[in-house]
């Protein structure tokens, strides 16, 4: 294609090509356009080697994580999906969106002083042509809850005068700590881990309810099976 020289700069501009891959020998052909001018000037070889150049890897669908985000849970970063054939991935977790130092696996156990906040996850792809980020959704970390293997119990002799004691049960994790409620019927009687009976609970059934607490744990509340005072 024929391009005029600039008159100033004796510079011919043309605009870009795309060749294949490989080595390619260029040459310039100067032709004059003055009249009475014929001769033509053909420049050196110009030596270009033309190699393929690696895309950095995009995320085609969003980064996730996997688990519940509730105290003492561990969540998962799961990958996506990303073009441009990623050779490794890299991760890394934030606290509202502050990056948490040393947590650098796709697995993050999520810990008290964590409530409250919100945590997500950051992963990083890379190929030869270089790095591809992206985010999971936040999730906003809650207190945990426990679970009540077996129900509070009451011990000792169900009579009248006797000093009964309550079993808190068994739970998981184990509470911080305990509160009771005795009742006869839908009447409290009592708020300690012992309670003597006396004569108004005569033929009566008896319940204690026992409530387990724990920091950053959502306390629970189980009432025993009903006992009968003779």
């Amino acid at each position: 294609t024929a391009v005029a020289v600039d008159s100033v700069t004796g510079v011919a501009t043309t605009s870009s090509f795309a060749p294949t891959t490989g080595d390619h020998d260029f040459t310039a052909v100067f032709t004059p356009t003055a009249p009475g001018y014929t001769a033509s000037a053909v420049s050196a070889d110009l030596i270009y080697s033309i190699i393929a150049v690696t895309p950095a890897p995009t995320s085609t669908s969003s980064v996730t994580t996997t688990g519940s985000h509730v105290v003492d849970q561990t969540l998962t970063c799961v990958n996506g999906t990303w073009a441009n054939n990623p050779t490794s991935f890299a991760y890394s977790w934030l606290l509202n969106s502050t990056t948490i130092a040393g947590q650098t696996t796709n697995k993050l156990k999520l810990t008290a002083s964590m409530v409250g906040k919100l945590v997500s996850c950051k992963v990083t792809a890379t190929n030869a042509g270089g790095t591809g980020y992206d985010d999971s959704p936040q999730g906003l970390v809650a207190k945990a809850n426990f679970v009540n293997k077996t129900k509070p119990g009451i011990t000792r002799l169900l009579k009248v005068g006797k000093l009964l004691t309550a079993t808190t049960g068994t739970w998981t994790p184990a509470g911080t700590t305990y509160t009771y409620v005795w009742k006869r019927g839908a009447v409290v009687v009592g708020k300690a881990k012992t309670y003597r009976t006396s004569a108004k609970d005569k033929g009566k059934i008896l319940t204690v309810t026992v409530t387990a607490s724990k920091v950053n744990y959502t306390s629970k509340a189980v009432t025993s099976l009903g006992k009968k005072i003779s």
